[in-house]
């Protein structure tokens, strides 16, 4: 039952997901809100939900190591899986911007939430701290890009005033709708990965931190590589790359800060000696590579994927 329990949460978290996406990204299309800037914010925290989702009921349902678990796991999981899979299928550009501001910034909140976890729990004050930190970042990223015209969306054809209305307000009505449906199908999704994980965890007498690390923290994030693919195909790599700098900001921000103002997350030995160090170790090493070439190339992305794979042989060897 458990292992059904996860392989629904598995299926239904991506599938919603993509639903969530495509229905926040409608609305911001429709009230003509960047691409770049969409990446960075919108497609970033719908990505994001099923962590965020997974962690707020991880931490209901007292299982805090599920939620810093699944976090720090995602962001390894983002950066070395998702980024160099689409790296092998071919280089990815870079832009200047996100190497002298986004990244960085990722790597601050990073150090951060590594100083928080220190003294073995991330606190109800920790958590409230991220979130702030988490209110700042939004707010600064819409700041400094609401005034910048889209740049990745080609012009629209011009249309008949009414039809063209008509059909804004019915590619409006959609958007709610998936909103709507998205947020409802994370929920259940969310719902039962994290009963099924727990089970899992208890039947195998493995911590509950290592689950959420590797089965938690993969599976949910198949909606950031399922949407880093999507918009790799459509050469849209502005947005693909802000989507992952972002969703590793905001799965640290938010789905470690509103989880700890819950219940305090524990930082177990394991987390402070593995998983917290590899997220830091993979997070420089994308970042050299993002800023060797401007370019992340094939054998960079192989590299990243082995550097993941390691990751994972340790985790299950240490469990």
């Amino acid at each position: 039952m458990a292992i059904i329990m996860v392989i629904g949460g598995l299926i239904l978290l991506p599938l919603t997901a993509d639903w969530l996406v495509r229905g926040a990204t409608g609305l911001a299309r429709h009230f003509g809100i960047p691409d770049v800037l969409i990446g960075l914010t919108v497609v970033a925290i719908g990505t994001s939900a099923p962590e965020l989702v997974t962690g707020i009921l991880a931490a209901v349902q007292n299982a805090p190591g599920i939620a810093l678990g699944n976090a720090v796991g995602s962001n390894i999981a983002n950066l070395g899986l998702v980024l160099g899979a689409i790296a092998l299928v071919g280089r990815i550009p870079v832009q200047q911007q996100l190497l002298g501001r986004d990244v960085p910034v990722m790597l601050g909140v990073m150090l951060v939430s590594l100083l928080m976890a220190l003294d073995g729990v991330i606190s109800r004050l920790d958590g409230l701290v991220l979130v702030l930190i988490l209110g700042a970042l939004t707010w600064w990223t819409i700041r400094r890009d609401k005034l910048k015209p889209p740049q990745e969306l080609a012009p629209a054809e011009p249309q008949p005033a009414e039809p063209q209305l008509a059909s804004q307000t019915k590619l409006g009505w959609q958007s709610i709708v998936a909103l709507i449906a998205g947020v409802i199908g994370l929920a259940a999704g969310a719902e039962l990965l994290v009963r099924g994980a727990t089970l899992l965890a208890a039947a195998f007498g493995v911590s509950n931190t290592v689950i959420g690390a590797t089965v938690v923290a993969l599976g949910t994030s198949l909606p950031e590589l399922a949407a880093s693919f999507a918009a790799a195909r459509q050469k849209l790599y502005g947005l693909m790359l802000g989507n992952l700098v972002g969703s590793c900001q905001f799965n640290l921000a938010a789905i470690v800060g509103i989880p700890a103002l819950i219940r305090p997350l524990n930082a177990d030995h394991t987390m402070l000696s593995l998983h917290i160090p590899a997220m830091m170790v993979m997070a420089l090493a994308a970042w050299i590579m993002l800023s060797s070439y401007k370019t992340v190339l094939r054998r960079e992305g192989f590299i990243l994927v082995v550097m993941y794979g390691v990751y994972i042989a340790l985790t299950i060897y240490l469990a």
